[in-house]
């Protein structure tokens, strides 16, 4: 039996499925969209799958960007678990990206996740105990680091030219 890994650059195939998580944020779409069209025309995926919230539907049914849509913050759970299992009998997603840090949105991650999937961002572990952990590169101490607002966050890792979006 297979398990969640850490996406670190893996080829995800041809024409993979994937989902992204989100905050239900009007910045957060805004800034989760070139993510969406990178995924779109780097990976030309089968499926590029959008779980966000009530607040931003309007934008979500309106991108041309995403194949399907849920409002997973501010829709029942209960009709979340459905959306998700009814898009898995097309399959388990090969990647699946989470932009938000609260549980719920790790759960869902976990819970799109395919037993072979690749998780980028914030996900319950395993048999969904604990967290799913960071590898422990600069990529990981990144992710891990709460204080991403601070003036020093460029010192802390060279990679990044700004602390700006």
């Amino acid at each position: 039996m297979g398990s969640v890994r850490r996406y670190t650059g893996e080829d995800l195939g041809t024409a993979p499925r994937i989902a992204v998580v989100a905050n239900d944020a009007i910045g957060n779409f805004v800034v989760g969209t070139p993510l969406l069209q990178m995924l779109r025309d780097r990976w030309q995926p089968s499926a590029l799958d959008y779980y966000g919230g009530t607040r931003t539907w309007e934008l979500i049914e309106a991108s041309d960007l995403i194949d399907f849509g849920h409002p997973l913050h501010g829709a029942p759970p209960s009709h979340t678990a459905v959306a998700i299992a009814e898009r898995a009998e097309d399959g388990a997603y090969d990647l699946v990206v989470n932009m938000e840090w609260t549980y719920y949105a790790k759960a869902a991650t976990g819970m799109l996740a395919g037993v072979q999937s690749y998780v980028c961002g914030p996900s319950v572990g395993n048999g969904g105990r604990g967290d799913l952990p960071f590898s422990d590169d600069a990529m990981g101490r990144l992710w891990n680091d709460q204080e991403w607002v601070s003036p020093e966050i460029t010192a802390r890792y060279p990679d990044l030219k700004t602390g700006f979006i």
